[in-house]
């Protein structure tokens, strides 16, 4: 995100990002997903918090609300998942299925 180019100083100047973050992220390139995942799954929540910070406004104990909430956090966790395979494959260097 730091390279020519790329979008991270941008995000600095939008304030969406701090530079210290952005330099974190630099300095660790292979945590580049993850943090990107926690910054998606946080903007869900923020998006469907209650005001005054007391919960979601998804209703777990409505089929739908809880089917949909769900949904966007097993996307994530997949996700997250596939990140952490795809590390494990470039670092050992060997295909997946060894």
């Amino acid at each position: 995100l730091n390279e020519d180019g790329e979008d991270g100083p941008a995000l600095v100047k939008r304030g969406l990002l701090t530079q210290e973050e952005l330099d974190d992220m630099h300095n660790n390139p292979c945590w580049q997903p993850h943090y990107c995942l926690h910054v998606i799954r946080e903007i869900l929540v923020e998006a469907h918090s209650v005001p005054g910070g007391k919960g979601l406004t998804f209703d777990e104990n409505n089929k739908v609300h809880g089917q949909l909430f769900r949904c966007f956090d097993n996307t994530l966790k997949n996700l997250n998942v596939l990140i952490g395979n795809c590390i494990r494959v470039r670092a050992s260097g060997l295909p997946a299925s060894y």
